[in-house]
């Protein structure tokens, strides 16, 4: 059964934010419960983003520089992503490559499209589900039951955590959990999943799309290329910042 009951695909709650499915089974676990509607999940997101402290810049897949084999395929693989080709997507290697930039853009595309995306660093994600533990009404378990629900996740920065029982223990189950229920989920990070994570954590990330990309630093480049595309923009952009992110 998958993690998270199905979405419509418009509006059937009457303004009321939440609708109910159809089912006579008493002991399925969705029957009687309020589930939230389509029309209220994109204030939903913007509200959860806000909370976790990790806006998303104006990027878009079209800035992703493609300065090496490895950098091309980074984006090709993100296409995919967005396209719903593949559902696990893990790019690491030196600062300064796009990886950061990259899941922005997975993000920004996602919820373009209507779908429900969030972005966090690991250690905002962690911060957040702590901030849960001896809550009952918004526990750390309630909290990672969100996250193992979303329709789709980018978690950056996954390798600059301090690897206590509990991160791992969170980590490795809200990773499973999207991982059977086939969920988009994208990660980036600094180093080789397999030289600093838990094996069976590594191996999660490696049953997608696997990338290394250890090219010379593009944030200056990548600036300048989202400067000039927001200047002829329809829409208004924020720039980036070449100092920040990695």
């Amino acid at each position: 059964m998958p993690s998270s009951p199905p979405v419509p695909n418009e509006c059937v709650c009457d303004g009321a934010g939440y609708y109910r499915l159809d089912i006579p089974d008493i002991h399925h676990p969705w029957f009687g419960k309020a589930l939230r509607c389509v029309c209220r999940q994109a204030a939903d997101i913007r509200g959860l983003q806000a909370k976790l402290g990790t806006p998303t810049r104006d990027l878009a897949l079209e800035d992703i520089l493609e300065r090496s084999p490895a950098s091309k395929r980074m984006k090709e693989q993100a296409g995919l992503l967005i396209s719903g080709q593949i559902s696990f997507y893990t790019v690491f290697g030196r600062n300064g490559t796009g990886k950061t930039s990259t899941l922005m853009a997975i993000t920004n595309e996602l919820m373009a499209q209507g779908r429900s995306c969030v972005y966090v660093t690991a250690a905002d994600l962690m911060a957040y589900l702590k901030d849960g533990i001896g809550r009952p009404e918004k526990s750390d378990q309630a909290r990672l039951e969100q996250f193992a629900s979303l329709p789709a996740l980018c978690i950056d920065e996954l390798t600059q955590l301090n690897w206590t029982d509990y991160v791992a223990d969170r980590l490795e189950n809200l990773l499973d959990r999207r991982y059977r229920a086939r969920l988009t989920t994208a990660t980036a990070m600094d180093q080789d999943p397999q030289d600093v994570l838990p094996a069976r954590f590594s191996s999660r990330l490696r049953s997608g799309a696997y990338i290394r990309v250890d090219d010379l630093d593009m944030r200056p480049l990548l600036g300048q290329r989202q400067m000039a595309r927001s200047a002829h923009a329809d829409r208004p952009g924020a720039l980036i910042d070449l100092n920040d992110g990695s």
